[in-house]
């Protein structure tokens, strides 16, 4: 049975004679197995930099002192209001191992599901400096006195401990459970969503995570639910995970890199565009040569991390604006939002690589085609507003200006029709967000250009069975229609015929009947 308090999971293993098998989670440094070199050697060189510098501080009495640490950076003001508040709650944190008391095993027990088919593995005891020794038994003993761990005989899975120094000096031991997570299948619980998750802490100024077995997130998940059930969304929010960025040595570690770029897709305008040096790689039978235009993408990003534009949180019943572009084998789209003052503020950023036929899809078909990716991807947001959509061409006219509707164009129409949107045409550059946006969308002066055949040399023509079509349009006083008739090459007939709303001479009317005629063939590739 496993003990959770704090954000400490503990299992049973052996003393300091043979390796340990614990898990303890991790408050403010992280250990992620993948890179154990690197914590390691981090280790060696003396600790961890920290983003803010900190101020040690004491929250208990002369005789039970009760040290933590607060930014440097704070103010005096925030600095005296911190403390107030650690101080009201002080019973809520510990500062050994005898003041925690557990988690009743009712609300959250972690259990390890080893699939009994993998083969067991004893890892080989790893040497450490004699220094390290006495340490290690000072924590090891804490543990077995507070009945966090106990000693095993004969265990079947064994994993070495690995050392991280603390903040003040102390060291922190863990266990390197690189075996254990390849037998452990993994946990389905379902996580919140982050888009969601993301809107609902805005102004929330605390997170907490947990790192060590790879399941250990889930059962901690459902430990925050039930423990805040009565207060979950209203008061609390709870979310779990971290993000690791080293440079990618192979194809593995690359389609990881572009998961955690994913994760926060939403903070990075035009995503896709600046991962396209990377998409080389991941083409089958490629050697993986990490060249320098993915060095200059690789620290492109990083460099956009360091200073992402400032995305704000949605404001109910004010409208929205979407912003979309195509480019030529990527589509991009920005949620935006006019604040009190009328400025334009950046809600949300959306990007994808075109895949398959649609890298041949007309630029037109392109526009609808990012249409529909970013309201399938914010109908929570859209469903709830109405929306300004902003873009060179309008989609929404040429989806349902089409005479017939088939294929992805009806399955778009049909998708288009839940929602309140209305085209606004993008004749001046007034925003700052989409400044922004167009920047990071540059469109190709040639590109607009493409012909339908690029290829400057055409070495067969075939000439088909031609179709035939009649049209006549008659008018009166309150109206007109149109009548079109094709006629295929083995003499079947399609009769089609439309009402014109508005007042048309006779001559006009012919003009609508051959222009829908022609639409209508377009669509049904007679052209």
């Amino acid at each position: 049975m496993a003990r959770q308090r704090h954000s400490l999971v503990f299992f049973s293993g052996p003393r300091t004679t043979t390796p340990l098998l614990y898990l303890a989670s991790l408050w403010r440094i992280h250990v992620v197995t993948e890179h154990l070199s690197e914590a390691l050697a981090t280790f060696e060189e003396g600790g961890q930099s920290t983003v803010d510098e900190l101020k040690k501080v004491d929250l208990g009495t002369k005789d039970d002192p009760r040290p933590t640490f607060l930014s440097a950076s704070l103010s005096t003001d925030e600095e005296v209001e911190f403390m107030s508040l650690l101080r009201e709650y002080h019973d809520i944190f510990t500062w050994n191992y005898t003041e925690m008391p557990g988690l009743d095993p009712r609300v959250a027990m972690h259990k390890l599901d080893v699939d009994p088919s993998v083969r067991r593995v004893k890892q080989s005891q790893r040497r450490f400096r004699p220094e390290l020794v006495p340490e290690i038994e000072k924590e090891v003993d804490k543990l077995i006195a507070t009945n966090f761990i106990r000693e095993v005989k004969y265990p079947s899975w064994l994993a070495n401990i690995v050392l991280v120094n603390k903040k003040n000096g102390q060291i922190r031991v863990c266990v390197y459970f690189c075996d254990l997570n390849k037998a452990c299948p993994k946990d389905d619980f379902s996580l919140s969503i982050t888009e969601l998750m993301v809107d609902a802490t805005t102004g929330h100024e605390v997170l907490s995570f947990m790192d060590g077995h790879k399941n250990a997130s889930t059962t901690y998940h459902r430990a925050m639910q039930n423990i805040f059930d009565d207060v979950l969304h209203k008061r609390v929010e709870c979310y779990i995970d971290d993000l690791v960025m080293p440079k990618p040595r192979n194809i593995s570690e690359l389609k990881r890199f572009q998961g955690h770029l994913a994760y926060i897709r939403r903070f990075i305008s035009n995503l896709v565009g600046r991962c396209q040096p990377f998409s080389r790689l991941m083409k089958k039978d490629t050697p993986f040569e990490w060249d320098e235009s993915c060095w200059i993408a690789f620290n492109n990003i990083k460099a956009y991390l360091t200073k992402p534009l400032v995305l704000v949180a949605l404001i109910v019943d004010r409208p929205l604006l979407l912003y979309i572009a195509a480019q030529e084998k990527y589509v991009g789209a920005l949620l935006a939002q006019c604040d009190e003052d009328n400025k334009e503020r950046s809600l949300y950023f959306l990007s994808r690589t075109l895949v398959g036929a649609e890298i041949n899809y007309t630029p037109i078909e392109k526009t609808c085609l990012v249409l529909v990716f970013a309201i399938q991807k914010l109908q929570h947001y859209l469903l709830a507003h109405s929306t300004n959509l902003i873009s060179r061409t309008d989609p929404l006219k040429y989806i349902m200006s089409r005479p017939i509707l088939s294929g992805r164009l009806a399955k778009w129409a049909l998708l288009l029709s839940e929602f309140e949107i209305k085209f606004v045409p993008q004749r001046a550059i007034k925003g700052q967000a989409l400044a922004n946006f167009l920047a990071d969308h540059p469109v190709s002066a040639e590109w607009e250009l493409t012909e339908e055949f690029p290829d400057e040399e055409i070495f067969l023509v075939e000439v088909l069975p031609h179709w035939e079509m009649y049209f006549d349009g008659p008018a009166w006083r309150n109206g007109a229609g149109v009548g079109v008739l094709f006629e295929s090459p083995r003499k079947d007939l399609l009769p089609y015929s439309f009402i014109l709303t508005q007042n048309c001479s006779n001559n006009e009317v012919e003009y609508q009947a051959i222009l829908l005629g022609f639409g209508m063939a377009v669509v049904m590739k007679l052209l």
